[in-house]
């Protein structure tokens, strides 16, 4: 599409610290937002930059692309990981998503349908 003036080009973010993670582990609302910095916490100790990946970090790399800083680069997979894709360092011990979902539930009461 360079030919017709079209630059196609996609991000591809690593771990951000969202709701997202709580939402995944069967939260709503403001029990999913209340995770995020418990996320920010655990993905900090990931990808070599030491902290989490935030939405911002996200919305500069569209708006760079968007830009007229930009107006050569197309056909590009543009990682914003930390540099995740690099390989992760696990600074502390491997992650295990199992224990991570298992730290988001909220508690339940001892009723079973609860």
């Amino acid at each position: 599409m360079g030919e017709y003036g079209i630059r196609v080009n996609a991000i591809c973010p690593g771990d951000i610290a969202t709701p997202i993670f709580g939402r995944a582990a069967g939260l709503d609302g403001d029990d999913a937002t209340g995770t995020v910095t418990f996320v920010e916490q655990a993905l900090s100790d990931v990808a070599p930059i030491r902290r989490a990946g935030i939405p911002i970090d996200i919305a500069e790399a569209v708006l760079w692309l968007a830009s007229s800083g930009s107006t050569f680069v197309n056909g590009q997979a543009i990682s914003v990981d930390g540099g995740l894709t690099t390989g992760p360092l696990f600074r502390n011990s491997h992650a295990n998503v199992d224990l991570l979902f298992e730290a988001l539930r909220p508690t339940r009461g001892t009723d079973p349908a609860s």
